[in-house]
């Protein structure tokens, strides 16, 4: 029952009384190679399968490769290289994007185009193209586009005489010469492009062998997109998942490490694409270091196996004198990145999971793969994969033991919360029921004591829908809260783009509504959780408790009246009160005592000063 503007509820803080130590891992990220949240979003790279390899229907190598178009002059012909399609991990696996210009040809230039590029005015881009030719061409032309296909950038490369071949079968086994430019847009468009052509003279049989390109903003940080880096590092982020998700039980980790150019694509089996592994271990673990997050892979329990984990394991911790730890220094990084966190496969009590498995079957092969990898460093802590129903329990029974963490994931249902408001904010207030279940399993199964929830991936809380997508955020948090200790960590889904605290198109990028939700957690945050009692039914609420703010609270108005609260237990005079609603965040210095609270309003609550 909703209170009206007038009524008074009385709320009661007890800082003498904890719920137990909150984990700052609760605000935490997910990520996944989907939707764009790592291309498109933490990595810098503009353009989609830049070295060619997608193969077309039936595994057929089309002229020309899929996302991008012919620019045709006649008599050029556009062709892929013939080396055989490939995954095996070697020097001669890629394909390469061929235009020929045959001696006959009545002139003009040709090369290839991609559309749908998002550019924005004054912007500085690298473009790069790492290419071979043959014959009589002088020069590679790197251009930006409009949506038309018009030219509004462009600069004419020489090509060195390294990149110059003449007489050889295989111009596909050399790796060629990479050419760059700078490139400034005049204008902001969503559906730019960009061009590499050649225009050799005629008379004489040329070829330009393409064998990648890239086109990414000149101010990128070693490829990562600075915009979205700055702003998650702003925010602050505690702890990110990668790879998945779904996406890492067909992972193989060793695809995605070395120079970028050289990796080979892989078919993503989870959500039908295809993967340029241009965004690795090393992108991963070197954005953490950046943003200040801790760090938390996923192995491949589908396809994968205990030696693949513990390889990986090896790569990210093992020493410079270790097979993959030196592979590790090759690649830039001598030091160990000692990743503590690392979860075996992912939902493998769903059919749709490559790695699904009978918890019986499941529970044995956690074993195996915690034993490999823990030979390879013993400070390793494992998260085994569960449910908030039977599955978990019998995961925990049956190797709760070997493991430190069990994950759980947790989705709303209704992806159009506008249609049945009061059925998506249920849905939020119903997680403290289906995870306290598994806080009990937890308490009750011997051996199991130790092993602490991951909520590794939550949401579907649809960032556009302000404000009740806020509300069911604030309830997940609220519930995770009020079962500390058991719950250590969250995974928001996702980190950036769908539903996400960023969305970027281009370089704008923007904080949302989420943003300031885990924003204002984090500034509230404190060592324990303390509950709010004599909470009416149309409001959910948890406090904090730390030596620095003092006591602090936060409430999720689930009405759509406004309503007015006294509060007791929040100390100080002066209260700093914090707002987001569908306007977004505002704060303002307020009297202690009495406190009004907004239709689907969510409020932060500070002494006045505490930081």
């Amino acid at each position: 029952m909703s209170l009206g503007a007038g009524t008074r509820a009385r709320l009661r803080v007890r800082p003498e009384a904890p719920v137990g130590a909150v984990s700052p891992w609760l605000l935490g990220q997910f990520s996944e190679h989907l939707h764009d949240v790592v291309h498109g979003g933490l990595d810098a790279e503009l353009l989609r399968h830049r070295k060619f390899e997608m193969p077309g229907v039936r595994g057929r190598l089309e002229p020309v490769a899929p996302a991008w178009e012919a620019v045709d002059s006649p008599g050029a012909v556009l062709r892929r290289g013939d080396s055989p399609y490939s995954l095996a991990i070697g020097p001669d696996c890629h394909h390469h994007q061929i235009v020929d210009f045959p001696a006959a040809r009545a002139g003009g230039h040709a090369g290839i185009l991609q559309r749908g590029i998002p550019l924005d005015a004054g912007t500085r881009y690298e473009a790069s193209v790492r290419c071979t030719v043959v014959g009589a061409v002088a020069q590679v032309r790197l251009s930006l586009l409009d949506g038309a296909g018009t030219a509004i950038a462009s600069a004419d490369v020489d090509i060195p005489e390294a990149a110059r071949i003449t007489g050889l079968d295989r111009p596909e086994r050399l790796g060629g010469e990479t050419l760059t430019a700078f490139l400034v847009s005049p204008t902001t468009l969503d559906d730019g492009g960009f061009a590499v052509t050649a225009d050799p003279p005629a008379g004489a049989d040329a070829s330009l062998w393409i064998h990648a390109v890239s086109l990414r903003p000149a101010d990128n940080a070693g490829g990562l997109h600075r915009g979205t880096l700055d702003a998650l590092r702003a925010l602050p982020v505690s702890i990110v998942k990668y790879p998945g998700g779904c996406f890492a039980d067909n992972y193989d980790w060793r695809l995605g490490i070395g120079p970028r150019d050289r990796r080979h694509g892989a078919p993503d089996y989870a959500w039908g694409t295809w993967d340029e592994n241009d965004f690795g271990t090393d992108e991963f673990l070197r954005w953490c270091e950046l943003a200040g997050a801790t760090p938390y892979l996923c192995t491949n329990h589908g396809s994968g196996s205990p030696e693949l984990a513990a390889a990986w394991v090896e790569y990210c911790n093992g020493a410079v004198d270790t097979e993959w730890g030196a592979r590790r220094a090759e690649n830039g990084h001598p030091e160990p990145y000692r990743v503590a966190l690392w979860a075996i496969g992912n939902e493998t009590f769903g059919f749709w999971e490559r790695g699904a498995a009978p918890p019986e079957i499941y529970a044995q092969n956690v074993r195996d793969f915690a034993d490999a990898m823990r030979a390879v460093d013993p400070t390793v802590r494992i998260v085994a994969q569960g449910d908030t129903r039977e599955y978990g329990r019998a995961v925990l029974e049956l190797c709760g033991s070997d493991i430190d963490y069990l994950s759980v994931h947790h989705y709303s249902t209704v992806h159009d919360p506008s249609g049945d408001i009061a059925g998506y904010l249920q849905q939020g207030r119903g997680f403290e029921e289906a995870v306290g279940r598994v806080a009990e399993a937890i308490r009750t199964t011997p051996g199991a004591e130790h092993v602490r929830i991951c909520l590794d991936e939550w949401g579907w809380t649809h960032a556009a829908a302000a404000p009740v997508s806020t509300v069911y955020c604030a309830l997940v948090l609220n519930a995770c809260s009020r079962l500390a200790p058991y719950v250590a960590m969250g995974g928001h889904c996702c980190i950036a783009n769908p539903m996400g605290v960023v969305e970027r198109r281009g370089e704008r990028v923007v904080r949302t509504r989420m943003y300031d939700l885990f924003q204002l957690y984090d500034r509230l945050f404190g060592d324990v959780a303390l509950r709010v009692e004599g909470l009416p039914e149309a409001l959910d609420g948890i406090a904090y408790g730390s030596h620095a703010r003092g006591t602090t609270m936060l409430l999720a108005s689930t009405s759509p009246e406004p309503q007015a609260v006294e509060v007791e237990g929040v100390g100080g005079d002066r209260w700093e009160v914090t707002r987001i609603d569908a306007q977004g965040a505002t704060t303002e210095t307020l009297d202690a005592g009495t406190l009004h609270v907004g239709p689907f309003e969510v409020v932060g609550v500070a002494p006045a000063g505490a930081r």
